[in-house]
């Protein structure tokens, strides 16, 4: 392999494959020119290029391998391409400033901390990805919308974990096979948001959590404001009653929007007590 590095612009040439850890935390670089014929890059080929503001793969790479990118603090744009079949696990970890991606077709896996700690602000998983690894988006703290559209994809552990902002998405399977506590809040919350989205079994599924965890998803709604979950356990007649405590805290938080919501509850409650 040759390269060059000028103005910092790595330029690379007779290169088939990046080996492991080839340019690890050179700081020098600030984008790269790949080369044409180029197919694989290496384990953390590029890890801590702190420098490295945007990534254009050629249409020739088939693969990035575990960690390729990892802590690519300043990288804002990743284009992949359109042949790309594998992406290795943390192959984006903790690359902060990164606020989007588009995952091309071919694409089958999303592995285990492959966007760990980025910057995401929203996901599409299209109907070609047939596994998310644990925890593939935990940390996005900017992220505040979820699609996932194949009904048969295989989901890990804490895709979403810590990812706050997130309130509203479309997981087509409703819930993965195997959940801890946060994960059957969060799906149940992003249910309850693209409800009529959903096919009768995750509707069914959705409903009968909802009623035995209603405490549990009321502190959640009013902690977030989401108003799409919560207008869904009005429509749905989960929600009725006494809603005086909850209506008290959005009073107190002045989300005006669960207010109107829970004092619609409150009222039919009224009525049908005359």
């Amino acid at each position: 392999m040759n390269y060059l590095i000028k103005e910092g612009i790595l330029y690379l040439e007779d290169c088939i494959e990046i080996e492991p850890r080839q340019f690890y935390e050179n700081i020098e670089i600030s984008g790269i020119v790949f080369p044409d014929e180029l197919k694989v890059i290496g384990e953390e080929a590029f890890a801590g290029c702190h420098n490295i503001e945007s990534i254009v793969l050629p249409e020739s790479v088939i693969e990035i391998r575990a960690g390729a990118f990892f802590e690519n603090t300043k990288l804002k744009e990743v284009k992949l391409n359109k042949n790309l079949e594998v992406i290795g696990e943390g192959a984006f970890l903790s690359c902060t400033n990164l606020k989007e991606i588009d995952i091309p077709e071919k694409v089958k896996e999303i592995p285990e901390m492959c966007f760990y700690g980025c910057g995401l602000e929203r996901v599409e998983l299209k109907e070609n990805i047939e596994t998310v690894g644990d925890q593939a988006f935990w940390g996005n703290e900017e992220l505040k919308e979820a699609d996932i559209l194949s009904p048969y994809v295989r989901l890990g552990l804490d895709i979403f974990g810590t990812c706050y902002k997130l309130k509203s998405g479309y997981v087509a399977k409703g819930y993965p096979d195997e959940m801890e506590l946060y994960d059957e809040i969060l799906y149940s919350l992003l249910a309850l948001t693209s409800y009529e989205r959903h096919n009768e079994e995750v509707k069914e599924a959705v409903r009968e959590y909802s009623k035995e965890n209603l405490k549990l998803l009321m502190e959640k709604i009013l902690k977030t404001g989401n108003t799409l979950a919560l207008n869904t356990l009005v429509k749905t007649g989960i929600l009725n009653g006494n809603v005086d405590e909850y209506l008290n805290k959005a009073f107190e938080r002045k989300q005006n929007e669960l207010v109107a919501l829970l004092m619609q509850v409150k009222n039919d409650g009224e009525d049908l007590e005359l």
